[in-house]
Parts: C-alpha cells; structure tokens; sequence
C-alpha cells in the first residue's frame, strides 16, 4: 500500500509541475506559441479539461474585445458574457 500511495503522489507532483510550468503559455495568445507552447496546451487539453476550458474563454474574450464592431462581437460571445458589465466599458486608449 505504501508503493501505491507513493506512486499516486508522484504522479500527481508531476502532473501539478507540467500545469505549474505551463502559466506563460496560458497567458499567451495561440498565435504566438512555440511549439513545445502548443505541446503544452495539447496535454493541458487532454489532461485538465477545466483549465483548457478557461484559457479557450480567455481567447474568446480576448478576440471580442479586439473586434471593432459592437455586432460581430454580440454574435461571436455567448449572451450572458455579451451582456455582462465587462464589455460595457469604453475600449482603452492607446497612449
């Protein structure tokens, strides 16, 4: 009992530094990932369906804030984020 337990614990170590060291790539925008990045992200999917879950919204939000027109981004977000206070403020500008 005492192998099992172990070997549970190191599976769950490594599984928590292969997340741990994968911040910068959740951070990232997918067009400006490296490959091991896109590796990353693919184990991600494959290993923690919550987490990748999170970075897709991420991405989702990220490119319906870029979008200039206030339609194309009604029809690309879901409405309960559409219609959120989020995307009532002003876009920033750029100094």
């Amino acid at each position: 009992k005492q192998d099992k337990a172990s070997l549970k614990l190191s599976e769950a170590k490594t599984k928590a530094t292969e997340i741990e060291t994968s911040t910068y790539t959740l951070g990232k925008a997918p067009e400006n990932l490296t490959p091991n990045q896109i590796e990353r992200l693919e184990m991600i999917a494959k290993t923690n369906p919550k987490l990748f879950r999170g970075y897709t919204l991420k991405e989702h939000l990220r490119m319906a804030l870029k979008m200039s027109s206030r339609d194309v981004t009604a029809n690309f977000l879901p409405p309960r984020i559409f219609n959120s206070k989020l995307l009532q403020y002003p876009k920033a500008k750029v100094i």
